[in-house]
């Protein structure tokens, strides 16, 4: 019966797979493309092997290219990626946590429909590919934890170096794979082997990407992008600062905050004071600081190219954040930390509210990529399915607020101490783990955005639904011991408690 039931929930699911794809594609012919999108695809067609982004999906896109440039046949490979891995982890918390019929039914039904997988799955972006990647990481991660093998760990591996050459966020994965290897039950010499060849393979590609980026610029990075982001955060901060207050700078950085205060006056002087602006708009503006000074790095040096200058001006700018942070770690704390924790809570839709960036015309690298015959194709007039992301953050607080109360009502009724005892309740802790550490990671990089948050909110949906099922058997479990408090005493000792 119950492979029955499952071969049923099957077939339902993929009938229910196509039959969203083919009615969203009536609505929305052609892929979505974003301001990143045309980079991807020019690093697939030049097959760089370093670029300013990680250029995993770029290799997709070759590898994909090599049986069709058909757009509506990536978008529905990305799409089908996603359901599958998110088919995977469903049936994987089924037969680990046995679920209530109708709590698995409500998380079949919305891990089936969740609109947030077919609208990602449209973008030309890395985004659908890794939450995709990352949905079979904790998969593989919590069956590690009560059933490791030699393949599971190989496969595992594989993903975890899939994941970060597609994207960096996947920096921490490794670490809680570790954690997880080294405690969970299985042979000490095997646990060592497994985790001997995880930071090989790691250290391995990390120290291929930073050699080639030293034969490039001269330096050594391993991720360029997080010192445009660390300059974007003490920048951020520094503007929040009263406009007397005068900081001194070592030499190498008084251009750079030459820029940074005269952007900062500018602001004061044309927008009323309206200081807060968006962690994007310091990495993307023409007219951010921080894309400027790297525009005069570019017309200084034009022997090389205009990425190489990107990466090189990265190792200045983690420098001048580090800089700026140290010096305000408080002020760091309220302007950044803090504002962010609420961004992450409630993420921007930005570009999943949109479609093609509201244009009717495509790039030339797009149209030669896709092999399409005019760069114009009609806008869909049913924009109400894109502006109703703009609720769906509220939707993502609300369960993650759930789960939080759910958490804190477990410990007090002493569930915790059930879940410890256990396979199950200790794979509850560690898709805890990753929830608390994914939002941390999150927080810490800046990385509000709803197309960012999507493994995020699905972990927060599967871990409110564990954890409404163990209040549920936690409340049964009482009842039981109350209805049936003592069990029969022939031996004159003196009577206990008994859970039927």
């Amino acid at each position: 019966m119950k492979s029955s039931i499952n071969r049923w929930y099957v077939i339902i699911w993929a009938v229910l797979v196509i039959v969203q794809f083919g009615i969203f594609k009536t609505y929305y012919p052609f892929v979505n493309l974003t301001q990143d999108s045309d980079n991807y695809l020019l690093t697939a067609h030049l097959n760089q092997d370093i670029g300013t982004w990680p250029v995993g999906y770029s290799k997709f896109l070759r590898f994909f290219s090599a049986f069709t440039h058909a757009d509506i046949a990536l978008a529905a490979f990305q799409y089908l990626f996603l359901q599958v891995a998110g088919f995977y982890f469903l049936v994987t918390v089924q037969r680990l946590f046995t679920l209530d019929r109708l709590l698995f039914r409500l998380l079949f039904v919305g891990l089936t429909f969740n609109p947030l997988f077919i609208y990602l799955a449209n973008y030309i972006s890395p985004d659908a590919f890794f939450t995709a990647l990352s949905i079979i990481w904790i998969t593989q991660l919590i069956i590690i934890w009560q059933r490791p093998s030699s393949v599971l760990i190989a496969l595992h591996i594989l993903i975890i170096l899939l994941a970060f050459a597609v994207g960096y966020h996947a920096v921490y994965y490794p670490v809680l794979s570790i954690g997880i290897l080294s405690l969970c039950k299985w042979n000490i010499w095997k646990r060592g082997m497994g985790i001997s060849i995880l930071l090989l393979t790691i250290i391995g590609y990390a120290g291929d990407l930073d050699r080639q980026r030293h034969k490039m610029i001269g330096e050594h990075q391993l991720i360029p992008a997080a010192g445009w982001q660390l300059a974007t955060n003490g920048i951020r901060m520094f503007n929040q600062l009263t406009s007397a207050e005068t900081i001194v700078v070592p030499n190498q950085f008084k251009a750079l905050h030459a820029a940074v205060v005269t952007h900062k006056d500018s602001l004061y002087n044309v927008d009323n004071g309206n200081i807060n602006l968006p962690t994007a708009y310091y990495l993307n503006d023409v007219h951010s600081p921080l894309m400027r000074y790297w525009k005069q790095q570019v017309d200084k040096d034009t022997s090389n190219y205009a990425a190489s200058q990107w990466m090189k001006v990265g190792a200045l700018y983690a420098d001048y954040g580090w800089y700026l942070l140290k010096l305000y770690p408080g002020s760091y704390m309220q302007s950044v930390i803090l504002a962010d924790t609420k961004e992450t809570l409630f993420p921007s839709p930005e570009l999943l509210a949109v479609y093609n960036m509201e244009e009717d015309t495509i790039s030339h690298v797009s149209r030669q990529w896709f092999t399409r015959e005019r760069n114009k194709y009609a806008y869909p007039a049913h924009d109400i399915f894109l502006r109703a992301f703009q609720y769906y953050p509220v939707i993502g607080v609300m369960i993650q607020s759930c789960l939080l109360v759910g958490v804190f009502i477990l410990f007090f009724v002493g569930g915790f101490t059930k879940l410890t005892n256990s396979y199950t309740g200790s794979a509850f802790i560690i898709l805890l783990l990753v929830w608390l550490s994914d939002m941390f990671f999150l927080v810490l990089t800046s990385s509000a955005l709803l197309r960012h948050e999507v493994f995020l909110i699905l972990i927060s949906s599967v871990n409110l639904v564990v954890c409404i099922d163990y209040l549920l058997k936690t409340e049964e479990w009482k009842k039981e011991t109350v209805l049936y408090p003592l069990s029969v005493n022939t031996s004159g000792k003196s009577n206990e408690f008994i859970a039927q």
